[in-house]
């Protein structure tokens, strides 16, 4: 005796829950894989040395949130800090020499290279876990200067 063949109804039925679980999880898992900024400066808390220094002009903050900035390191003379931009998906980073004679930043869609340069240098923000390039040398773990 050969084993019952499952009505096509009850085929479909499997299908389309299974489907429907296929999607669930998929959507599930979007909403927890990139909970985090891919920048793991910018997922801590902020500590005190993270406040951007006084006297930048407002245009300074126009792209980027400085309530997000997180000071990253020094090269020379400038501090260098990372922050979310105002814009979804968006890094930005900002070097300011301490005597305030300069500062510049850049910003651009988070997940990739960022090059910014300025008077102390030519900088460059990588997501975590990417390998730097050879002659790269490493401010923090997302941030590099020079090549």
């Amino acid at each position: 005796m050969s084993p019952a063949t499952p009505p096509r109804a009850v085929i479909r039925r499997w299908l389309a829950l299974t489907s429907v679980g296929a999607g669930l999880a998929i959507a599930t898992t979007g909403c927890t894989w990139g909970s985090g900024s891919g920048y793991a400066v910018l997922d801590r808390e902020a500590m005190p040395d993270d406040a951007l220094p006084d006297g930048l002009p407002a245009y300074a903050f126009e792209e980027l949130d400085p309530e997000s900035a997180r000071y990253v390191g020094e090269h020379g003379d400038a501090r260098i800090y990372l922050a979310q931009g105002r814009t979804a998906g968006t890094i930005c980073l900002l070097v300011y020499l301490p005597e305030g004679v300069d500062w510049f930043t850049g910003c651009g869609g988070g997940g990739g290279r960022l090059g910014v340069s300025g008077s102390s240098g030519s900088y460059e923000v990588w997501p975590d876990g990417t390998p730097l390039p050879d002659g790269a040398v490493a401010i923090s773990p997302n941030v590099s200067v020079g090549r």
